[in-house]
């Protein structure tokens, strides 16, 4: 599985359908965004949301965000990431990452809460990779740069599996 992570307004949407398009593979969306209709939200929720989202998982082979964006989303709201959450993303199958630089001009949205800030979120999402060991590649650039690099990325790690 490969999964499109990162900040807010990071083209990961984008990335993800074009890639599921380059390699004719289905696309699993953000579930987040078909969840809520406003900013306004609880833990329990997010909690909901990291379920179907796993849920999800299950038709897909690219995923617009997975378990890390919820947890990165939890602690950056909530604070500590419950147990529950913790143990749903430990128990994830192998999946390969794809991180986007938030190097893109911020889009406005009603879901999205962090426009000042998309570095310090980067560097947060990036660690986090680390910290679980996961395989992932920088994404950056703007338009078919972007993606080519994604593309290429992509490649060599599915040759590898």
């Amino acid at each position: 599985m490969i999964v499109v992570t990162g900040p807010e307004s990071a083209g990961k949407t984008t990335l993800a359908k074009l890639l599921g398009e380059e390699f004719n593979l289905p696309v699993v969306p953000e579930v987040a965004r078909e969840y809520l209709k406003s900013t306004a939200y609880t833990p329990s929720d997010v909690l909901n949301i990291a379920a179907l989202q796993c849920e999800a998982e299950h038709s897909g082979a690219i995923c617009d965000t997975d378990l890390q964006v919820i947890s990165i989303w939890w602690a950056e709201r909530f604070g500590p990431v419950p147990q529950r959450l913790v143990h749903m993303r430990a128990r994830l199958p192998s999946r390969y990452y794809l991180l986007c630089q938030p190097d893109l001009p911020w889009q406005p949205d009603p879901l999205r809460e962090n426009p000042d800030d998309r570095d310090r979120l980067f560097e947060l999402y990036k660690q986090d990779l680390i910290d679980w060991r996961q395989n992932f590649a920088e994404i950056s650039g703007e338009g078919q740069v972007r993606v080519d690099q994604a593309v290429a990325h992509c490649r060599k790690w599915l040759s590898a599996t």
